[in-house]
């Protein structure tokens, strides 16, 4: 489990999807928002950003997993179509388009 919000979603995508490859499928994607105070406090992050910032990396990482090449130019995270931030890596088994 990983509070999305706290870290960069081209760092995420990659390590989840290396970790996927290594597990031979595996892998269980599991990524929150945090409800703690503290947390933010400690990236210097406002919590009042966690939803914008856990959607938009969550969209960023779906991207990453899905389409063979991508930008973003969010609020918060970037990617140039260049392969400056771009990943594409091994989709993970589990779904990458599934929310709950």
């Amino acid at each position: 489990m990983t509070l999305l919000p706290l870290h960069s979603p081209v760092k995420i995508a990659e390590e989840a999807a290396i970790a996927d490859i290594l597990s031979n499928g595996r892998l269980e994607f599991g990524v929150g928002r945090g409800t703690a105070p503290v947390h933010y406090a400690g990236y210097e992050i406002p919590q009042e950003e966690s939803r914008e910032r856990f959607e938009e990396a969550l969209d960023f990482i779906v991207q990453a997993w899905t389409q063979k090449h991508f930008s973003s130019h969010g609020k918060y995270f970037r990617a140039r179509p260049d392969g400056g931030s771009e990943t594409r890596a091994n989709t993970p088994s589990s779904g990458a388009d599934r929310r709950e």
